[in-house]
């Protein structure tokens, strides 16, 4: 294999273009790193973790959101805005187009987040 490209480290998710070491929070997109904010590294996991699945919208909450929320003190989980999900689906996905080159022609035939309406998200190799 040509260098950098050989067999992925124990634990490191990979879906076509994408890779990402969930220990060290390092993503990359065709070998570019990605400069992700903690909760979208969490999405960015979860999805690679569900790979060809759907995310349903609650599980994205659950995971991304509440998880990484501070506990009220009540032990109440505050309830999201509706948006919220849809916010940090939108800033990743706009990181991951940016790195795999999309632009003019809004062509690209690697990894893509796609949204399935009224229910969720799933990440597609190209």
């Amino acid at each position: 294999a040509p260098p950098g490209r050989g067999p992925l480290a124990t634990g490191v998710l990979a879906l076509g273009d994408i890779v990402f070491d969930p220990v060290s929070g390092r993503a990359t997109r065709d070998f570019r790193p990605l400069s992700l904010h903690p909760q979208e590294r969490l999405l960015l996991e979860l999805l690679l973790r569900r790979a060809g699945s759907v995310v349903h919208r609650a599980d994205i909450a659950h995971w991304c959101l509440d998880y990484a929320a501070p506990i009220p003190e009540n032990g109440s989980h505050a309830p999201h805005a509706p948006h919220a999900v849809d916010v940090l689906v939108s800033r990743l996905r706009r990181t991951l187009e940016r790195a795999a080159g999309f632009g003019a022609t809004g062509t690209n035939s690697g990894t893509r987040l796609c949204t399935v309406r009224g229910v969720g998200y799933r990440l597609e190799a190209g």
